[in-house]
């Protein structure tokens, strides 16, 4: 089970939204850039990389896919839920 930071773990949450849950659909660059603010576009393309890296995600040339370990990892984090920080 890798650490994931809050930007890794809301770019797979993007991923299952787009996909709805496939893990064979490609989804285009662009159209995951399009859900993060511009600001914050150059972080999350670094971080696609890192999650190819990690296995979490598949690259095809411009396009991404879940994996199925990616799958198992969206799904952990939806069910653990955001940390409260008091």
């Amino acid at each position: 089970m890798p650490v994931l930071t809050e930007l890794e773990k809301t770019i797979l949450l993007v991923f299952m939204s787009l996909s709805r849950g496939k893990t064979d659909k490609l989804l285009p660059k662009d159209q995951i850039l399009a859900k993060f603010p511009i600001r914050q576009r150059k972080e999350v393309r670094f971080f696609l990389q890192k999650l190819s890296d990690k296995g979490l995600i598949k690259s095809r040339q411009n396009s991404f896919s879940l994996s199925d370990r990616g799958v198992k990892e969206t799904s952990r984090v939806l069910l653990q839920g955001a940390r409260i920080r008091i």
